[in-house]
């Protein structure tokens, strides 16, 4: 509250002058109890000013440490944020390339099982091919057994009339199926247990006669004439 001056009352100069001894009351006790009064709430305001100066500026030191520590902060955020979009960029540099490294072993794969498939036709395509054929010679396989059959069965009886006219027992075929080892027992007088073996080419007539082994009597001299 503002400090309020008293009212100073007028002097009456004439009645002053009247007196015996004038004397003016400059009421000095009171000017000096209200300029005490005064310069005490002066100080004390000023102290409280003061107080408020240093508390405001306390305030501001401490916005302003805030504000620095703030900007520390966000310097450093920055920085980082700065590190990490390297970092990110490069990761998106690597994701690229490996994604058209992928992009690419992708098409390659996808040629690869073009190519496989295409063969896997071909195999399978093939396959039947020799399925077919399989089929084909089984089947004629099994039509020449039945001849082979017959034909051995026609001549079982001819070829053991062979055999005993003969003398000789047929040991099978030698050279490659070239000639036919034949086994004659006693052709020799002097000595009736000695066996003879004796190798006969096969020739053409074999095959073209109209029966088994006609065409080996024809190698055998002592046939000859008798055929």
């Amino acid at each position: 509250m503002a400090h309020q001056p008293k009212h100073v009352s007028r002097i009456n100069l004439k009645k002053l002058l009247d007196q015996e001894k004038p004397r003016i009351d400059l009421q000095i006790p009171t000017y000096e109890a209200s300029t005490l009064s005064f310069l005490s709430a002066l100080n004390t305001h000023k102290q409280r000013v003061i107080a408020q100066c240093s508390e405001r500026a306390e305030e501001a030191k401490a916005d302003l440490r805030r504000a620095t520590k703030l900007i520390q902060n966000a310097d450093s955020d920055i920085k980082r944020f700065k590190i990490q979009e390297g970092e990110l960029k490069k990761q998106i540099q690597r994701e690229a390339q490996e994604r058209q490294d992928a992009e690419v072993v992708v098409l390659t794969l996808q040629r690869q099982i073009a190519s496989v498939r295409d063969s896997i036709a071909a195999v399978e395509a093939e396959w039947e091919d020799r399925k077919k054929c399989i089929k084909a010679l089984t089947e004629e396989n099994s039509s020449e057994t039945v001849a082979i059959d017959s034909f051995q069965h026609q001549n079982v009886e001819l070829t053991q009339l062979l055999a005993e006219q003969l003398g000789c027992t047929f040991h099978g075929v030698a050279n490659q199926d070239q000639c036919l080892l034949i086994c004659f027992k006693y052709l020799d007088p002097k000595k009736p247990d000695s066996d003879i073996q004796a190798y006969f080419a096969l020739d053409s007539s074999l095959v073209a006669s109209g029966g088994p082994y006609r065409g080996i009597i024809h190698h055998i001299p002592i046939f000859k004439k008798g055929l």
